[in-house]
């Protein structure tokens, strides 16, 4: 269908609009109880399906399907919540220990050199204890809005604690910035010392990009400005040239790396992004379902409830458990 509607060669060029076009509306009919989030999930499949095989036998580059463009709308069926990755509170403590370690291990050797360190520490930090999605905070390779760039500093007010996302149903929303993950945050602005408001908060630390950077938005020899300013790094902040944001993609690469290094004993491999909001909103959701609800930015709370239904059986199945003592 793909194909003879939109030609092989437009689905190359703008196959995740084009399947995120398709993702959007399977969730208007879940959201009008047109279809089931089940459904939704199977009839992408199947589109994805298709794809992969026009992949296969080399008539597409890749498959848009897979995308994150495409697939960030797609509605969530709920019944396998609690198979999805949760970090536990033993694993956050882990590795949180171990990039917070390593981080004033380098700090207090040389505090202008330790950016990646620093960085890494806040990453962690925001991921768990703000409970945001990767997106909102960081670049995403095949979205081109303004808030899927990278969180930026001057949308993050360190004084009151609070941050301005683009979130998932594509509107603006200021989102608290808790203590525990406000603090890395005020040493890593310190150490990176932006030199705009429009820098973003979580920069690659990949020389070859911010050698990129720096040749698109300067004119002369990068190698003889270096070689004045001392480093890469010091010619961007000269010359206020922005940074590009860390990536989605990198950042599971720096979780793979720091989850092997804290030697965190994972399941799926490694400690997942995504896997730090479903772990803190759960925790949350244990203690109190409203503030739950508040963390995680749902509009409803019918929206918490399926998302974490696997922790309320969980309760259910304890409390029998002391009924059936009793018998």
């Amino acid at each position: 269908m793909a194909e003879r509607d939109y030609g092989l060669d437009t689905l190359d060029e703008r196959g995740p609009e084009i399947l995120r076009q398709y993702a959007t509306r399977l969730r208007q009919r879940t959201q009008s109880g047109g279809i089931a989030a089940s459904t939704a999930q199977t009839y992408f499949a199947y589109v994805s399906a298709c794809l992969s095989f026009a992949v296969r036998e080399g008539r597409l580059k890749r498959n848009p399907a897979q995308t994150e463009t495409a697939r960030e709308l797609l509605p969530e069926d709920s019944r396998d919540r609690g198979d999805q990755q949760h970090w536990s509170p033993e694993q956050r403590a882990q590795l949180m220990n171990h990039v917070v370690d390593r981080a004033e291990a380098v700090i207090d050797e040389d505090p202008f050199d330790a950016y990646t360190e620093a960085r890494d520490r806040a990453l962690v930090a925001m991921l768990y204890y703000a409970a945001v999605r990767g997106a909102e905070v960081l670049r995403h390779r095949q979205d081109e809005r303004d808030g899927r760039q990278g969180l930026r500093w001057g949308r993050v007010d360190l004084e009151v604690g609070t941050m301005r996302i683009l979130g998932k149903d594509q509107s603006w929303e200021t989102a608290p910035i808790p203590s525990p993950a406000l603090s890395p945050l005020q040493v890593l602005k310190k150490i990176q010392r932006p030199a705009s408001d429009d820098w973003p908060v979580f920069a690659t630390s990949h020389a070859p990009s911010l050698w990129k950077a720096a040749r698109e938005q300067l004119d002369g020899d990068i190698d003889t400005l270096v070689e004045d300013l001392g480093s890469i790094d010091a010619v961007l902040r000269e010359h206020d040239v922005a940074p590009p944001a860390l990536t989605t993609d990198g950042a599971r690469s720096v979780l793979k790396r720091l989850t092997e290094a804290a030697e965190v004993d994972v399941d799926e491999g490694y400690l997942q992004p995504h896997g730090a909001r479903r772990g803190m909103i759960g925790e949350v959701y244990k203690r109190d379902r409203g503030e739950a609800q508040d963390l995680g930015r749902h509009k409803s709370m019918e929206t918490t409830r399926e998302a974490y239904s696997h922790l309320d059986a969980e309760e259910q199945r304890k409390r029998l458990d002391d009924l059936v003592e009793e018998f």
